[in-house]
């Protein structure tokens, strides 16, 4: 019988593992970049919540120059942070906070390998070891935290967190 503590291990064995998948996964991506720091664009921002970015995205140990564009990054009063194809949003609020925001800027940039740089069959891998209920909001009803694509852009952040 497997008390709590058992499967509290089991539980970090299988965290400690995916997160060592992503990391071996994107290490062999990341060869050839450009630039550790990657290319952003602001769209918005006061010159403060820009360096908050730039130092989110420089603090990180993953080369951010592998995606293969420029992403726009919209700063502004958006009450949450998201992402779409080749834009980040990030409340300005948040950036305010400095140091405080770096993991969730290093997160929506994860958003953007998932866009750029997977494919369904990298996709359904990662599916297969992160576990969620669907890749990215194809399920209604499910939780934030449930999703594929969100647990991959966490799990991108704390991989190469320093």
């Amino acid at each position: 019988m497997a008390g709590p503590k058992l499967e509290a291990d089991a539980e970090d064995m299988r965290q400690v593992g995916v997160t060592v998948f992503l990391a071996v996964l994107l290490g062999v991506l990341a060869q050839p970049a450009l630039a550790r720091g990657g290319s952003v664009s602001f769209a918005g921002g006061s010159a403060r919540e820009q360096a908050t970015v730039r130092a989110a995205l420089d603090a990180s140990s993953f080369d951010w120059g592998v995606i293969p564009q420029t992403v726009v990054v919209h700063v502004g009063d958006y009450g949450d942070s998201y992402s779409t194809y080749g834009n980040v949003y990030l409340d300005a609020t948040l950036l305010d906070s400095g140091r405080f925001a770096w993991g969730v800027v290093q997160h929506e940039l994860g958003h953007q390998i998932d866009f750029f740089l997977l494919d369904d069959a990298k996709r359904a891998t990662l599916q297969r070891a992160l576990g969620g209920k669907d890749w990215c909001y194809e399920v209604a009803g499910v939780g934030h935290a449930e999703h594929g694509c969100e647990r991959f852009a966490s799990e991108l952040a704390w991989a190469y967190w320093p």
